[in-house]
């Protein structure tokens, strides 16, 4: 009878040995399984954070340019139609040098100041705008722009995808254009 009791005994360890390798074994796949399961989920989590994070931004823009942005203008001027065909190149609108590159002949040209009104999560960039049109001869501004905009912000696990933006709502005719119109 003794024989007996020490070969249950063994039998019993035996039994609950294996089970405790069905368990770990159960542990390990599960585990296997449910990493990815959780991490593609945190990437969805975040692009859906990214993108009510995008539009909070956006609704924002919108707003800054409903209270500080739009066009100014201070004098129109009338030029010939060679002088706008000219300033036009081949493009449709109208195109001024930057002050660094003005040449001799040039008669006005455009100046920009843009600065960064908020850094954000996942590289947000708001930016403030201000575009003035000058006449070089006496340096006075003809007409000023405030345009916001919104760069980047989101949020890719690919890094070749390529950012978004948003900014104040197009206006149908072109900055230059309202200023230096077509004369008599």
């Amino acid at each position: 009878m003794g024989n007996k009791i020490d070969y249950s005994a063994n039998q019993y360890m035996e039994k609950r040995r294996m089970k405790i390798n069905k368990q770990e074994g159960m542990g390990v796949i599960k585990f296997i399984f449910l990493t990815p399961v959780v991490l593609i989920g945190l990437v969805i989590l975040t692009m859906a954070f990214s993108w009510g994070y995008k539009s909070y931004w956006d609704y924002r823009v919108e707003q800054l340019c409903a209270k500080d942005g739009g066009r100014t203008i201070y004098e129109v001027i009338k030029l010939s139609e060679d002088k706008l065909r000219k300033m036009r190149g081949d493009g449709q609108f109208i195109g001024l040098p930057a002050r660094n590159y003005v040449k001799q002949d040039d008669e006005f040209f455009a100046n920009s100041k843009t600065t960064i009104v908020h850094n954000g999560l996942f590289g947000l960039i708001i930016k403030r705008r201000v575009s003035r049109v000058i006449r070089l001869k006496d340096k006075k501004v003809l007409a000023e722009q405030i345009t916001f905009s919104r760069v980047r912000g989101d949020f890719y696990p690919l890094p070749a995808v390529h950012h978004s933006s948003s900014s104040c709502s197009p206006h149908k005719i072109g900055f230059y254009d309202e200023v230096l119109i077509k004369g008599n």
